[in-house]
């Protein structure tokens, strides 16, 4: 998708290269930044999308419909990180074979936890679909109006990013895949999430984060303690006593 939108080529690393040799070059290279921020709110204010060809478009309500769907039902996708992800192929690759990652295990949750929401939604006319290609176990509620797409045979990475785009609101605990949604003007639930200071306030969105006990007093920590207690690696919270 990016390809057929933007023009790329090897050939730009040597402009990047000999910009850098350029006295005053650096004026001309935008910083890279690890922070995906929209601070000025350019997403909400245009229609700045990769768009979806008429055939991506067609396959993919196809699949909906092979289950059921029925075009204009309205669904909604929901992710949900477990200690799958950490035995993930695609995560040994990115970790160049290391899958030692459980200094953020902190992060994960139980998909049990959310068979009343999945009910809840249905009884409102939706359709959920937890998104995923690995998950531990399957969703705890069987339902014709449920896809439960880790456990697909047939799952594709055009419905990664199609139903992201395309669903009425998208519910995650915070990883990857619901900055999709968010590229594409997705209203956001964001659930059972740490560290609590990374919020996403820069989209219309809301936050129901998991909550933090003190270890020796078992009372929850005010949302000043959480904000103050946000830590990236689960030792960290272990050593706070939260």
């Amino acid at each position: 998708m990016i390809l057929r939108t933007w023009i790329t080529g090897w050939w730009v690393w040597y402009l990047v290269r000999i910009n850098d040799l350029i006295p005053g070059g650096s004026a001309h290279r935008i910083p890279a930044t690890h922070k995906c921020r929209d601070r000025e709110g350019i997403l909400q204010r245009t229609r700045a999308r990769f768009e979806f060809m008429p055939a991506e478009d067609l396959a993919a309500e196809e699949w909906l419909k092979r289950r059921g769907w029925t075009e204009g039902e309205p669904f909604v996708c929901l992710i949900v990180r477990d200690s799958a992800y950490l035995g993930s192929s695609s995560l040994r690759a990115h970790a160049g074979g290391d899958t030692r990652w459980s200094y953020h295990n902190y992060r994960d949750s139980d998909i049990d936890i959310f068979g009343d929401a999945a009910r809840a939604l249905i009884e409102r006319g939706y359709w959920v679909i937890r998104m995923g290609q690995a998950a531990r176990k399957p969703f705890p509620v069987s339902h014709p109006h449920i896809i439960d797409y880790p456990f697909v045979e047939d799952r594709d990475d055009l419905l990664d990013i199609w139903l992201s785009a395309h669903c009425s609101f998208f519910i995650s605990t915070s990883l990857g895949l619901d900055h999709l949604a968010i590229a594409y003007g997705r209203r956001l639930a964001i659930v059972n999430s740490l560290p609590y200071s990374d919020h996403q306030t820069f989209i219309p969105s809301v936050c129901a984060s998991k909550r933090l006990r003190w270890r020796d007093t078992g009372k929850l920590l005010t949302m000043i303690e959480m904000l103050e207690n946000s830590h990236a690696r689960s030792e960290q919270y272990e050593s706070s006593g939260s």
